[in-house]
């Protein structure tokens, strides 16, 4: 089972290795207008659109331990039950029947790669980002008065008005005009309300059409819709809770655990049996000197965290990633339609120059990538394919001829 599920972890790796090639490329190949192009592109799309179990039943992967198995040792695990279980849980707070075959597969791509984390957190991607994007534009456009700036304020509303243009608001308070937006949070969780000005009224507003794009080449731009078409489920679906519990001055208590004091290991993941008697996901010991970092569907009582690491112990952090407008990972609900996504250009209200050269306001998508799975790498592919979109939209970027291979 290990080496059918190492060869099928080896196949996504590769299909991984050829997305950022693609992405490199400006190849007309390499221009996708969705996370489900991309996929499509290197022959992942199929796992995304059943169920981990599925997959697994797919490749072969045993269901149980065969009896005689059990006989020779009884302390033999399951690598479905058990490690994959317990992989997707702590990664994901989902069991193999609610993950989808592709989320299943890049849970447990860490196994056969290096992995690797950002230096102070993950919050210091957007700081280098302003920063280089900064670099960028003084040593290309020297001398220019234009500036990236950042504006610390939470958007509430994006108004595409009528002459073409998306505004940002907070609250009754504009952030200004721009001809191309990028929203780089989920559509459930953002609180941003998108609207169009109408032009028999420019006080009255419509709802904007996501997911219901203008098609420049057959209708004239002004002809929005009325009503936004219906958002595929992936844009709308729930994202599942998990707490983050930190602890200092930790010693883990190795007897509750049935296990010696040698046999402690670095990292803990507990099966959906485990989970249902523990409240916890995983445990993880990120020092030497007694620091640990839990996660969980729910906060941990007082009570649970003494019989984990003692009396002693002391809570450090608590970040509970839920809500009605929050939450770690999205519901994947198994794959099937639950995994189809959005287009990355969720709104284009412009006109059409030529073949995929637009003029006019546009609303792009970064997050229709977490339609089949969720991790920072995976945003920063969307990211990339909507930036090499928005390059062409505006004419700085042009398609050639030469495929990568």
């Amino acid at each position: 089972d290990l080496l059918r599920m190492s060869n099928a972890v080896s196949k996504v790796i590769k299909s991984f290795d050829q997305i950022y090639k693609n992405l490199e490329s400006n190849h007309a190949n390499s221009f996708f207008s969705s996370p489900d192009e991309v996929w499509h592109s290197v022959g992942l799309l199929g796992p995304s659109r059943i169920s981990f179990d599925e997959f697994l039943d797919s490749i072969g992967i045993s269901k149980d331990i065969s009896s005689w198995f059990k006989l020779l040792n009884s302390n033999v695990g399951n690598l479905r039950k058990h490690l994959l279980a317990g992989a997707n849980l702590s990664n994901y707070n989902q069991n193999n029947s609610k993950m989808n075959g592709l989320a299943g597969l890049v849970s447990f791509v860490p196994t056969a790669s290096k992995i690797f984390a950002v230096c102070e957190g993950n919050g210091m991607i957007p700081i280098s980002a302003f920063s280089q994007a900064k670099k960028v534009l003084k040593n290309r456009c020297n001398g220019s008065k234009r500036k990236i700036e950042h504006i610390a304020k939470r958007v509430t509303t994006v108004i595409a008005n009528t002459d073409g243009m998306l505004e940002l608001r907070s609250g009754d308070e504009s952030h200004g005009e721009y001809d191309i937006v990028i929203l780089a949070a989920p559509l459930q969780q953002c609180r941003i309300s998108f609207f169009l000005q109408s032009h028999v009224d420019t006080a009255i507003l419509l709802p904007m059409p996501l997911n219901g794009m203008v098609d420049s080449d057959g209708i004239d731009a002004d002809e929005h819709p009325l009503f936004p078409r219906s958002l595929p489920s992936s844009a709308t679906r729930t994202y599942t809770q998990t707490i983050t519990t930190v602890i200092s001055n930790g010693r883990l208590q190795h007897k509750y655990f049935n296990i010696t004091e040698s046999q402690i290991p670095q990292s803990i993941y507990f099966t959906e049996e485990g989970k249902r008697k523990e409240k916890i996901h995983s445990i993880s010991q990120l020092t030497a000197d007694g620091i640990f970092k839990m996660l969980s569907s729910e906060k941990l009582s007082r009570d649970i965290l003494e019989a984990f690491f003692g009396s002693d112990c002391k809570v450090e952090f608590i970040k509970e990633w839920g809500g009605e407008f929050g939450g770690a990972y999205p519901d994947f609900n198994g794959g099937g339609e639950n995994s189809v996504s959005t287009q990355f250009l969720l709104y284009d209200g412009g006109v059409k120059k030529q073949a995929r050269q637009s003029s006019g306001a546009a609303l792009y998508y970064v997050s229709a990538m977490e339609a089949s799975v969720s991790a920072l790498e995976i945003s920063a592919i969307g990211a990339k394919a909507v930036s090499k979109l928005v390059a062409q939209r505006i004419g700085i970027l042009h398609e050639t001829k030469v495929k990568l291979r």
